[in-house]
């Protein structure tokens, strides 16, 4: 290549068309409208495509993400283990109705710099 690579600007096409991407499926009833999903697949592939050149955007987004949770644990000086079972503690202080207990393992976490999310599946966590 003789010319110089606008690796800049080729980054901020892709993130333009993810913001893209994001909008379509933001639509109301999404799933319902079949030329919207086709769409956004085609997006996708073109993203993954384009950032393959860039050499980015090829891991598995989940298994990314969950390795730079995991580096960011190591940073904090915390395991996994650690916050799965402060988790359990919680879940079983609350259980017990000693909300207390369970609001003291929640800002313990916190102030280690990890945050609970409690939802209708579950309870998870992430980093601050």
């Amino acid at each position: 290549m003789d010319d110089d690579f606008n690796s800049a600007l080729a980054i901020a096409h892709l993130f333009e068309a993810v913001r893209s991407v994001n909008r379509l499926i933001a639509t109301k009833k999404f799933r319902k409208k079949a030329e919207l999903v086709a769409t956004v697949v085609d997006l996708l592939q073109r993203v993954r495509s384009f950032g393959e050149v860039l050499g980015i955007l090829q891991a598995d987004p989940s298994t990314w993400l969950n390795q730079q949770r995991i580096a960011g644990l190591a940073d904090l000086e915390i395991d996994v283990s650690d916050i799965e079972a402060a988790i359990e503690a919680r879940l079983q202080a609350r259980k017990d109705k000693d909300y207390v207990r369970g609001d003291e393992i929640r800002d313990e976490l916190d102030a280690r710099g990890i945050l609970l999310l409690d939802t209708a599946k579950g309870t998870s966590w992430k980093l601050k």
